[in-house]
Order: structure tokens, then C-alpha cells, then sequence
């Protein structure tokens, strides 16, 4: 058995929720000007890093089919 799957379906699930807690805290207003350059800088390589992985997963789940 390929533990890899498992490990990419892992941090996909970290991902998406970070991901989620990113968009909550952006749209809150509650955010200083610090806190929202920082949260708006991670969101697209957030993004990036989930499509990267998202791929993989999927590669990975056709090879194991």
C-alpha cells in the first residue's frame, strides 16, 4: 500500500481548512492593517500550494486506482 495518498489527503484537509479559518479572518473586519497584508499575502500561495497538491492527490489516486 502507497502511504503517500494518505499523507497528501492529510494535508489537503490542513490545507483546506487553513484555507477557510484565511477567507473567515479576511472578511471579518476585525483584522489590523498588519494582520490583513499578511493573511492576503499567504492566501494565493495557500492556493497555489493546494492546487500543487490537489494534482499530486489525484495522480496518486489514478496510479493506485
Amino acid at each position: 500500500r502507497d502511504w503517500s495518498s494518505d499523507v497528501c489527503s492529510s494535508d489537503l484537509a490542513q490545507l483546506e481548512k487553513e484555507q477557510a479559518e484565511l477567507e473567515e479572518a479576511l472578511c471579518s473586519g476585525t483584522l489590523s492593517v498588519d494582520e490583513l497584508t499578511e493573511k492576503s499575502k499567504r492566501l494565493p500561495l495557500l492556493k497555489d500550494e493546494l492546487e500543487t497538491k490537489e494534482m499530486r492527490w489525484l495522480e496518486l489516486s489514478e496510479i493506485e486506482g
